[in-house]
């Protein structure tokens, strides 16, 4: 009977792990290959927070690169520029996509050359004292036009 009560115990302890890993989902995420000497590359990825409180990322990193950082891209004076953002923060129930042109990863100075098909590993520290790593494929894309 003693043997049950823990097996249910380890169960329900490993449910609240994967329910609590889960708060904030990655879609579609990914890190165009750049040229071998590039000092920066740029991560996309949809993030989904499945609960009911807003999530806040206050922080990002990666054993690959010096810096990881969240960057937005806005107009200014009829200028685009780039802004650091100490904080993203996904509502409740929302989505926020980091994508060209708009919220985007900055990957800084990469200790190494990445090719598609490799992974990049980067871990989010949220408000929470929580982190979340995510592993976003390098992938071949079209130059722009």
């Amino acid at each position: 009977m003693r043997m049950k009560y823990i097996s249910c115990f380890v169960l329900l302890y490993l449910v609240t792990i994967i329910v609590q890993a889960a708060e904030l989902r990655i879609e579609n995420g990914y890190v165009p290959e750049a040229p071998p000497v590039a000092p920066v590359m740029a991560g996309y990825l949809t993030l989904v927070n499945t609960t009911n409180q807003p999530i806040t990322i206050t922080a990002s990193r990666s054993d690959e690169f010096k810096r990881v950082e969240i960057h937005n891209m806005m107009m200014h004076d009829g200028m685009m520029h780039m802004e650091k953002q100490d904080r993203l923060t996904i509502p409740a129930h929302a989505k926020v996509s980091l994508e060209p042109g708009g919220y985007h990863l900055m990957l800084i100075n990469p200790r190494r050359a990445f090719r598609a098909g490799e992974k990049i590993k980067i871990t989010f520290v949220l408000s929470s004292g929580k982190q979340q790593t995510v592993i976003l494929p390098v992938k071949k894309t079209a130059a722009p036009e």
